[in-house]
């Protein structure tokens, strides 16, 4: 393990302990698993201080044109398997940035780091912008794929996502007393990420909040907490819709919620690397799984 001072690669410019990743197989299957987990990416160009945030996609082929009997002409999914581009190790495909004058400067720049969590750390790739590709119509971003990383130690605690649609949601409350029913995106056991439907000026970092989990098969857990961050980036399913994320700080004082807490936690997460297990052998990719 390397101690080094990175100011042009560490965004936090700061000394860090890092491992370096140079094989391609390992590189591959850590972006992999980031496109499946639907991880929020941040990015920096070099010389430049600001942090973009934006999301892996898939390089889709077209849909296929299929003629019916009575000769109308439907499109339908060719066969194709999730995050196979990856294996060409030529590019990395990721949504447009936020804020979207990213998305301008990225094309003068001629280095970006890119960085994602991978289970209590994190993988910050060095690559080149390559162009614009589009993908069944939408504009994503073309980066070179990555010839080396590094895993860089953050001891930071792993946040489950919530991919599959249940009814899992997170009821909070702010100190004027307003109240909203939002949806849970990911869940650890010192806090968690909502879709935030309030304006940054109404939710600014340092807010304390109240909260009700709501988590199926589970009591509903009331809790406080403290929002640490507010992050916006492209929604998965609509590249031009934008979604804007709040990170929540638990405030557990009480030892016998704190064990609940983690027992549902711990729930979410299995299914949660059930679920990408299944994706990962329908198409056929090893996945960097943390447990």
């Amino acid at each position: 393990m390397t101690r080094a001072f990175t100011a042009k690669t560490d965004f936090s410019a700061t000394m860090k302990e890092y491992n370096v990743i140079s094989e391609p197989h390992r590189i591959q299957r850590h972006i992999q698993t980031a496109l499946l987990e639907e991880e929020v990416v941040e990015l920096q160009m070099q010389d430049r201080s600001r942090t973009f945030f934006t999301r892996l996609v898939d390089y889709l082929p077209p849909l296929e044109e299929f003629t019916e009997e009575d000769g109308s002409v439907i499109l339908r999914e060719p066969e194709y398997q999730e995050s196979s581009y990856l294996q060409q190790r030529e590019l990395v495909l990721i949504a447009p940035m936020e804020p979207i004058n990213g998305n301008g400067l990225i094309r003068r720049s001629q280095q970006v780091f890119f960085r994602f969590p991978i289970g209590t750390n994190s993988l910050e790739c060095e690559s080149r912008f390559l162009g614009i590709e589009s993908v069944r119509g939408n504009p994503f971003i073309a980066l070179a794929f990555p010839t080396s990383c590094k895993e860089l130690s953050q001891r930071r605690y792993y946040r489950t996502k919530l991919l599959t649609k249940d009814s899992s949601q997170v009821i909070v409350e702010l100190p004027d007393k307003e109240v909203a029913a939002c949806t849970l995106l990911d869940i650890g056991i010192n806090g968690l990420a909502f879709e935030n439907p309030w304006s940054p000026t109404q939710l600014p970092v340092g807010t304390p909040v109240s909260l009700q989990l709501e988590i199926p098969n589970f009591p509903d857990y009331r809790l406080s907490g403290v929002v640490r961050n507010l992050i916006k980036c492209r929604k998965k399913k609509d590249c031009h819709a934008v979604s804007c994320r709040c990170g929540v700080q638990f405030s557990v004082k009480d030892l016998n919620m704190a064990q609940q807490l983690e027992m549902a936690v711990a729930a979410i997460q299995r299914n949660h690397l059930r679920v990408l297990r299944e994706r990962a052998d329908e198409a056929g990719i090893e996945l960097m799984l943390p447990l």
